[in-house]
């Protein structure tokens, strides 16, 4: 995914800073937090989504699959408790974490 975004974005310095951001602090559990960043990822994904770009789709799909693997978990979660934000914000807060120790 890294290396097609990259591509993407030639030449494009503040987008090359978030993937620099990306590169060095992406982890598989906080897909979701790195999609609700306000960045291109977001509004490159829902783009490809919505014009049916198979072959972006095809160089996001590991992202992708993570992404609908942690929304599900977090529906699921979000079922049994009463406050629906505290999932979000528990995720949020183990992705900063994660990032703070690197």
């Amino acid at each position: 995914m890294y290396e097609f975004c990259v591509t993407q974005y030639k030449g494009n310095l503040e987008e090359h800073k978030f993937l620099a951001d990306l590169k060095k602090n992406y982890i598989d559990h906080c897909a979701v937090w790195w999609y609700r960043k306000d960045t291109f990822l977001y509004r490159m994904l829902n783009k490809t989504l919505h014009i049916h770009q198979y072959d972006t789709l095809y160089s996001l799909r590991a992202f992708i699959r993570r992404l609908h693997e942690q929304i599900v978990e977090q529906q699921k979660n979000t079922k049994s408790e009463k406050n629906a934000n505290s999932c979000l914000n528990c995720t949020r807060l183990m992705c900063q974490l994660a990032a703070w120790k690197r």
